[in-house]
C-alpha cells in the first residue's frame, strides 16, 4: 500500500456497494443492467473515478454527491453487503 499524503488524498466512494466480480465486469451479471454511484466532495477526483468506472464498461453512473452525507449508498446487485438506501430512507427515482 502505497504512502498518501495527507494533504493531497482526494477520496470516492464508489465501489463499496459491488462484489469484486461485477467491479471489474458489470456485464456478469444481469446484464450489465446496474447502475454506480459515486460520491466524493472533489469533482477532478469524481471525474477519474467516473473514467475508470467507464473503463470497466459501466454505462449508468450517477453522481451521488458529496461523500460525508452518503452513508447508506444504494446496492444494485442482490449480493451487496452494503445498507440498501430503502433502509436509509433513500428512493432513487430515474
Amino acid at each position: 500500500m502505497p504512502r498518501l499524503d495527507p494533504v493531497d488524498t482526494r477520496v470516492v466512494k464508489t465501489f463499496v456497494t459491488q462484489e469484486q466480480e461485477t467491479v471489474v465486469n458489470p456485464a456478469e451479471f444481469g446484464g450489465g443492467d446496474h447502475t454506480m454511484f459515486p460520491a466524493g466532495d472533489h469533482e477532478d477526483a469524481k471525474t477519474a473515478a467516473r473514467q475508470l468506472l467507464t473503463s470497466y464498461g459501466w454505462s449508468d453512473i450517477v453522481d451521488a454527491g458529496p461523500r460525508a452525507g452518503w452513508r447508506c449508498t444504494p446496492t444494485s446487485t442482490p449480493r451487496s453487503a452494503s445498507p440498501s438506501a430503502a433502509a436509509c430512507g433513500v428512493q432513487i427515482v430515474r
